[in-house]
């Protein structure tokens, strides 16, 4: 009886947490991945190494100790849905997307030479969201970060598909 409540007050947040991992899963892996390697295959190969590294090593690791961060932020929400979510778990999601961030910005810096301004637009909503959510229970601190990731990755769609020609981005002039 006790394990079938316990189910209950998870599954919200938890289908919420899940959300969001589709969310950052879809933010790497429709745009990012593949433009990244379409990149890779274009280059000369006396530059591919260097530029494999760079991408895949250096701006790789934030990524993933990004995802890592936000995980076991999620966690502590998925567990204490109906509660808020502290401080400390909190600082955990926003390290957490902002590693993210910075490591999607680096390979796309280093790959195209441009700032994808959306994901730092996603950064400053969850940094606002994360720091006004003092006493929101932690389900709706998660389905805000939801929203503000859908919302920048629909203007980054937005942007790129439908409006190519107008950029929104800051080009690196070497």
């Amino acid at each position: 009886m006790a394990s079938g409540s316990s189910v209950r007050a998870i599954s919200p947040s938890a289908t919420r947490t899940g959300v969001a991992a589709g969310l950052l899963w879809w933010s790497y892996f429709d745009r990012v991945q593949p433009a990244v390697e379409h990149r890779a295959d274009e280059l000369e190969e006396s530059e591919r190494g260097r530029f494999v590294r760079d991408v895949y090593t250096y701006a790789h690791a934030p990524i993933v100790a990004g995802v890592i961060l936000i995980a076991v932020g999620f966690e502590d929400a998925a567990l204490h849905p109906t509660e808020p979510l502290s401080m400390a778990f909190r600082a955990m999601i926003f390290g957490g997307i902002s590693l993210f961030v910075v490591g999607v910005t680096a390979c796309t810096l280093r790959a195209f030479g441009v700032v994808p301004v959306e994901r730092i637009g996603l950064l400053v909503g969850a940094a606002v969201v994360l720091l006004a959510a003092g006493p929101l229970d932690a389900v709706w601190l998660i389905v805000l970060i939801d929203v503000v990731t859908l919302l920048a990755l629909a203007a980054e769609h937005y942007r790129i598909e439908v409006t190519p020609g107008v950029s929104a981005v800051h080009h690196r002039h070497d």
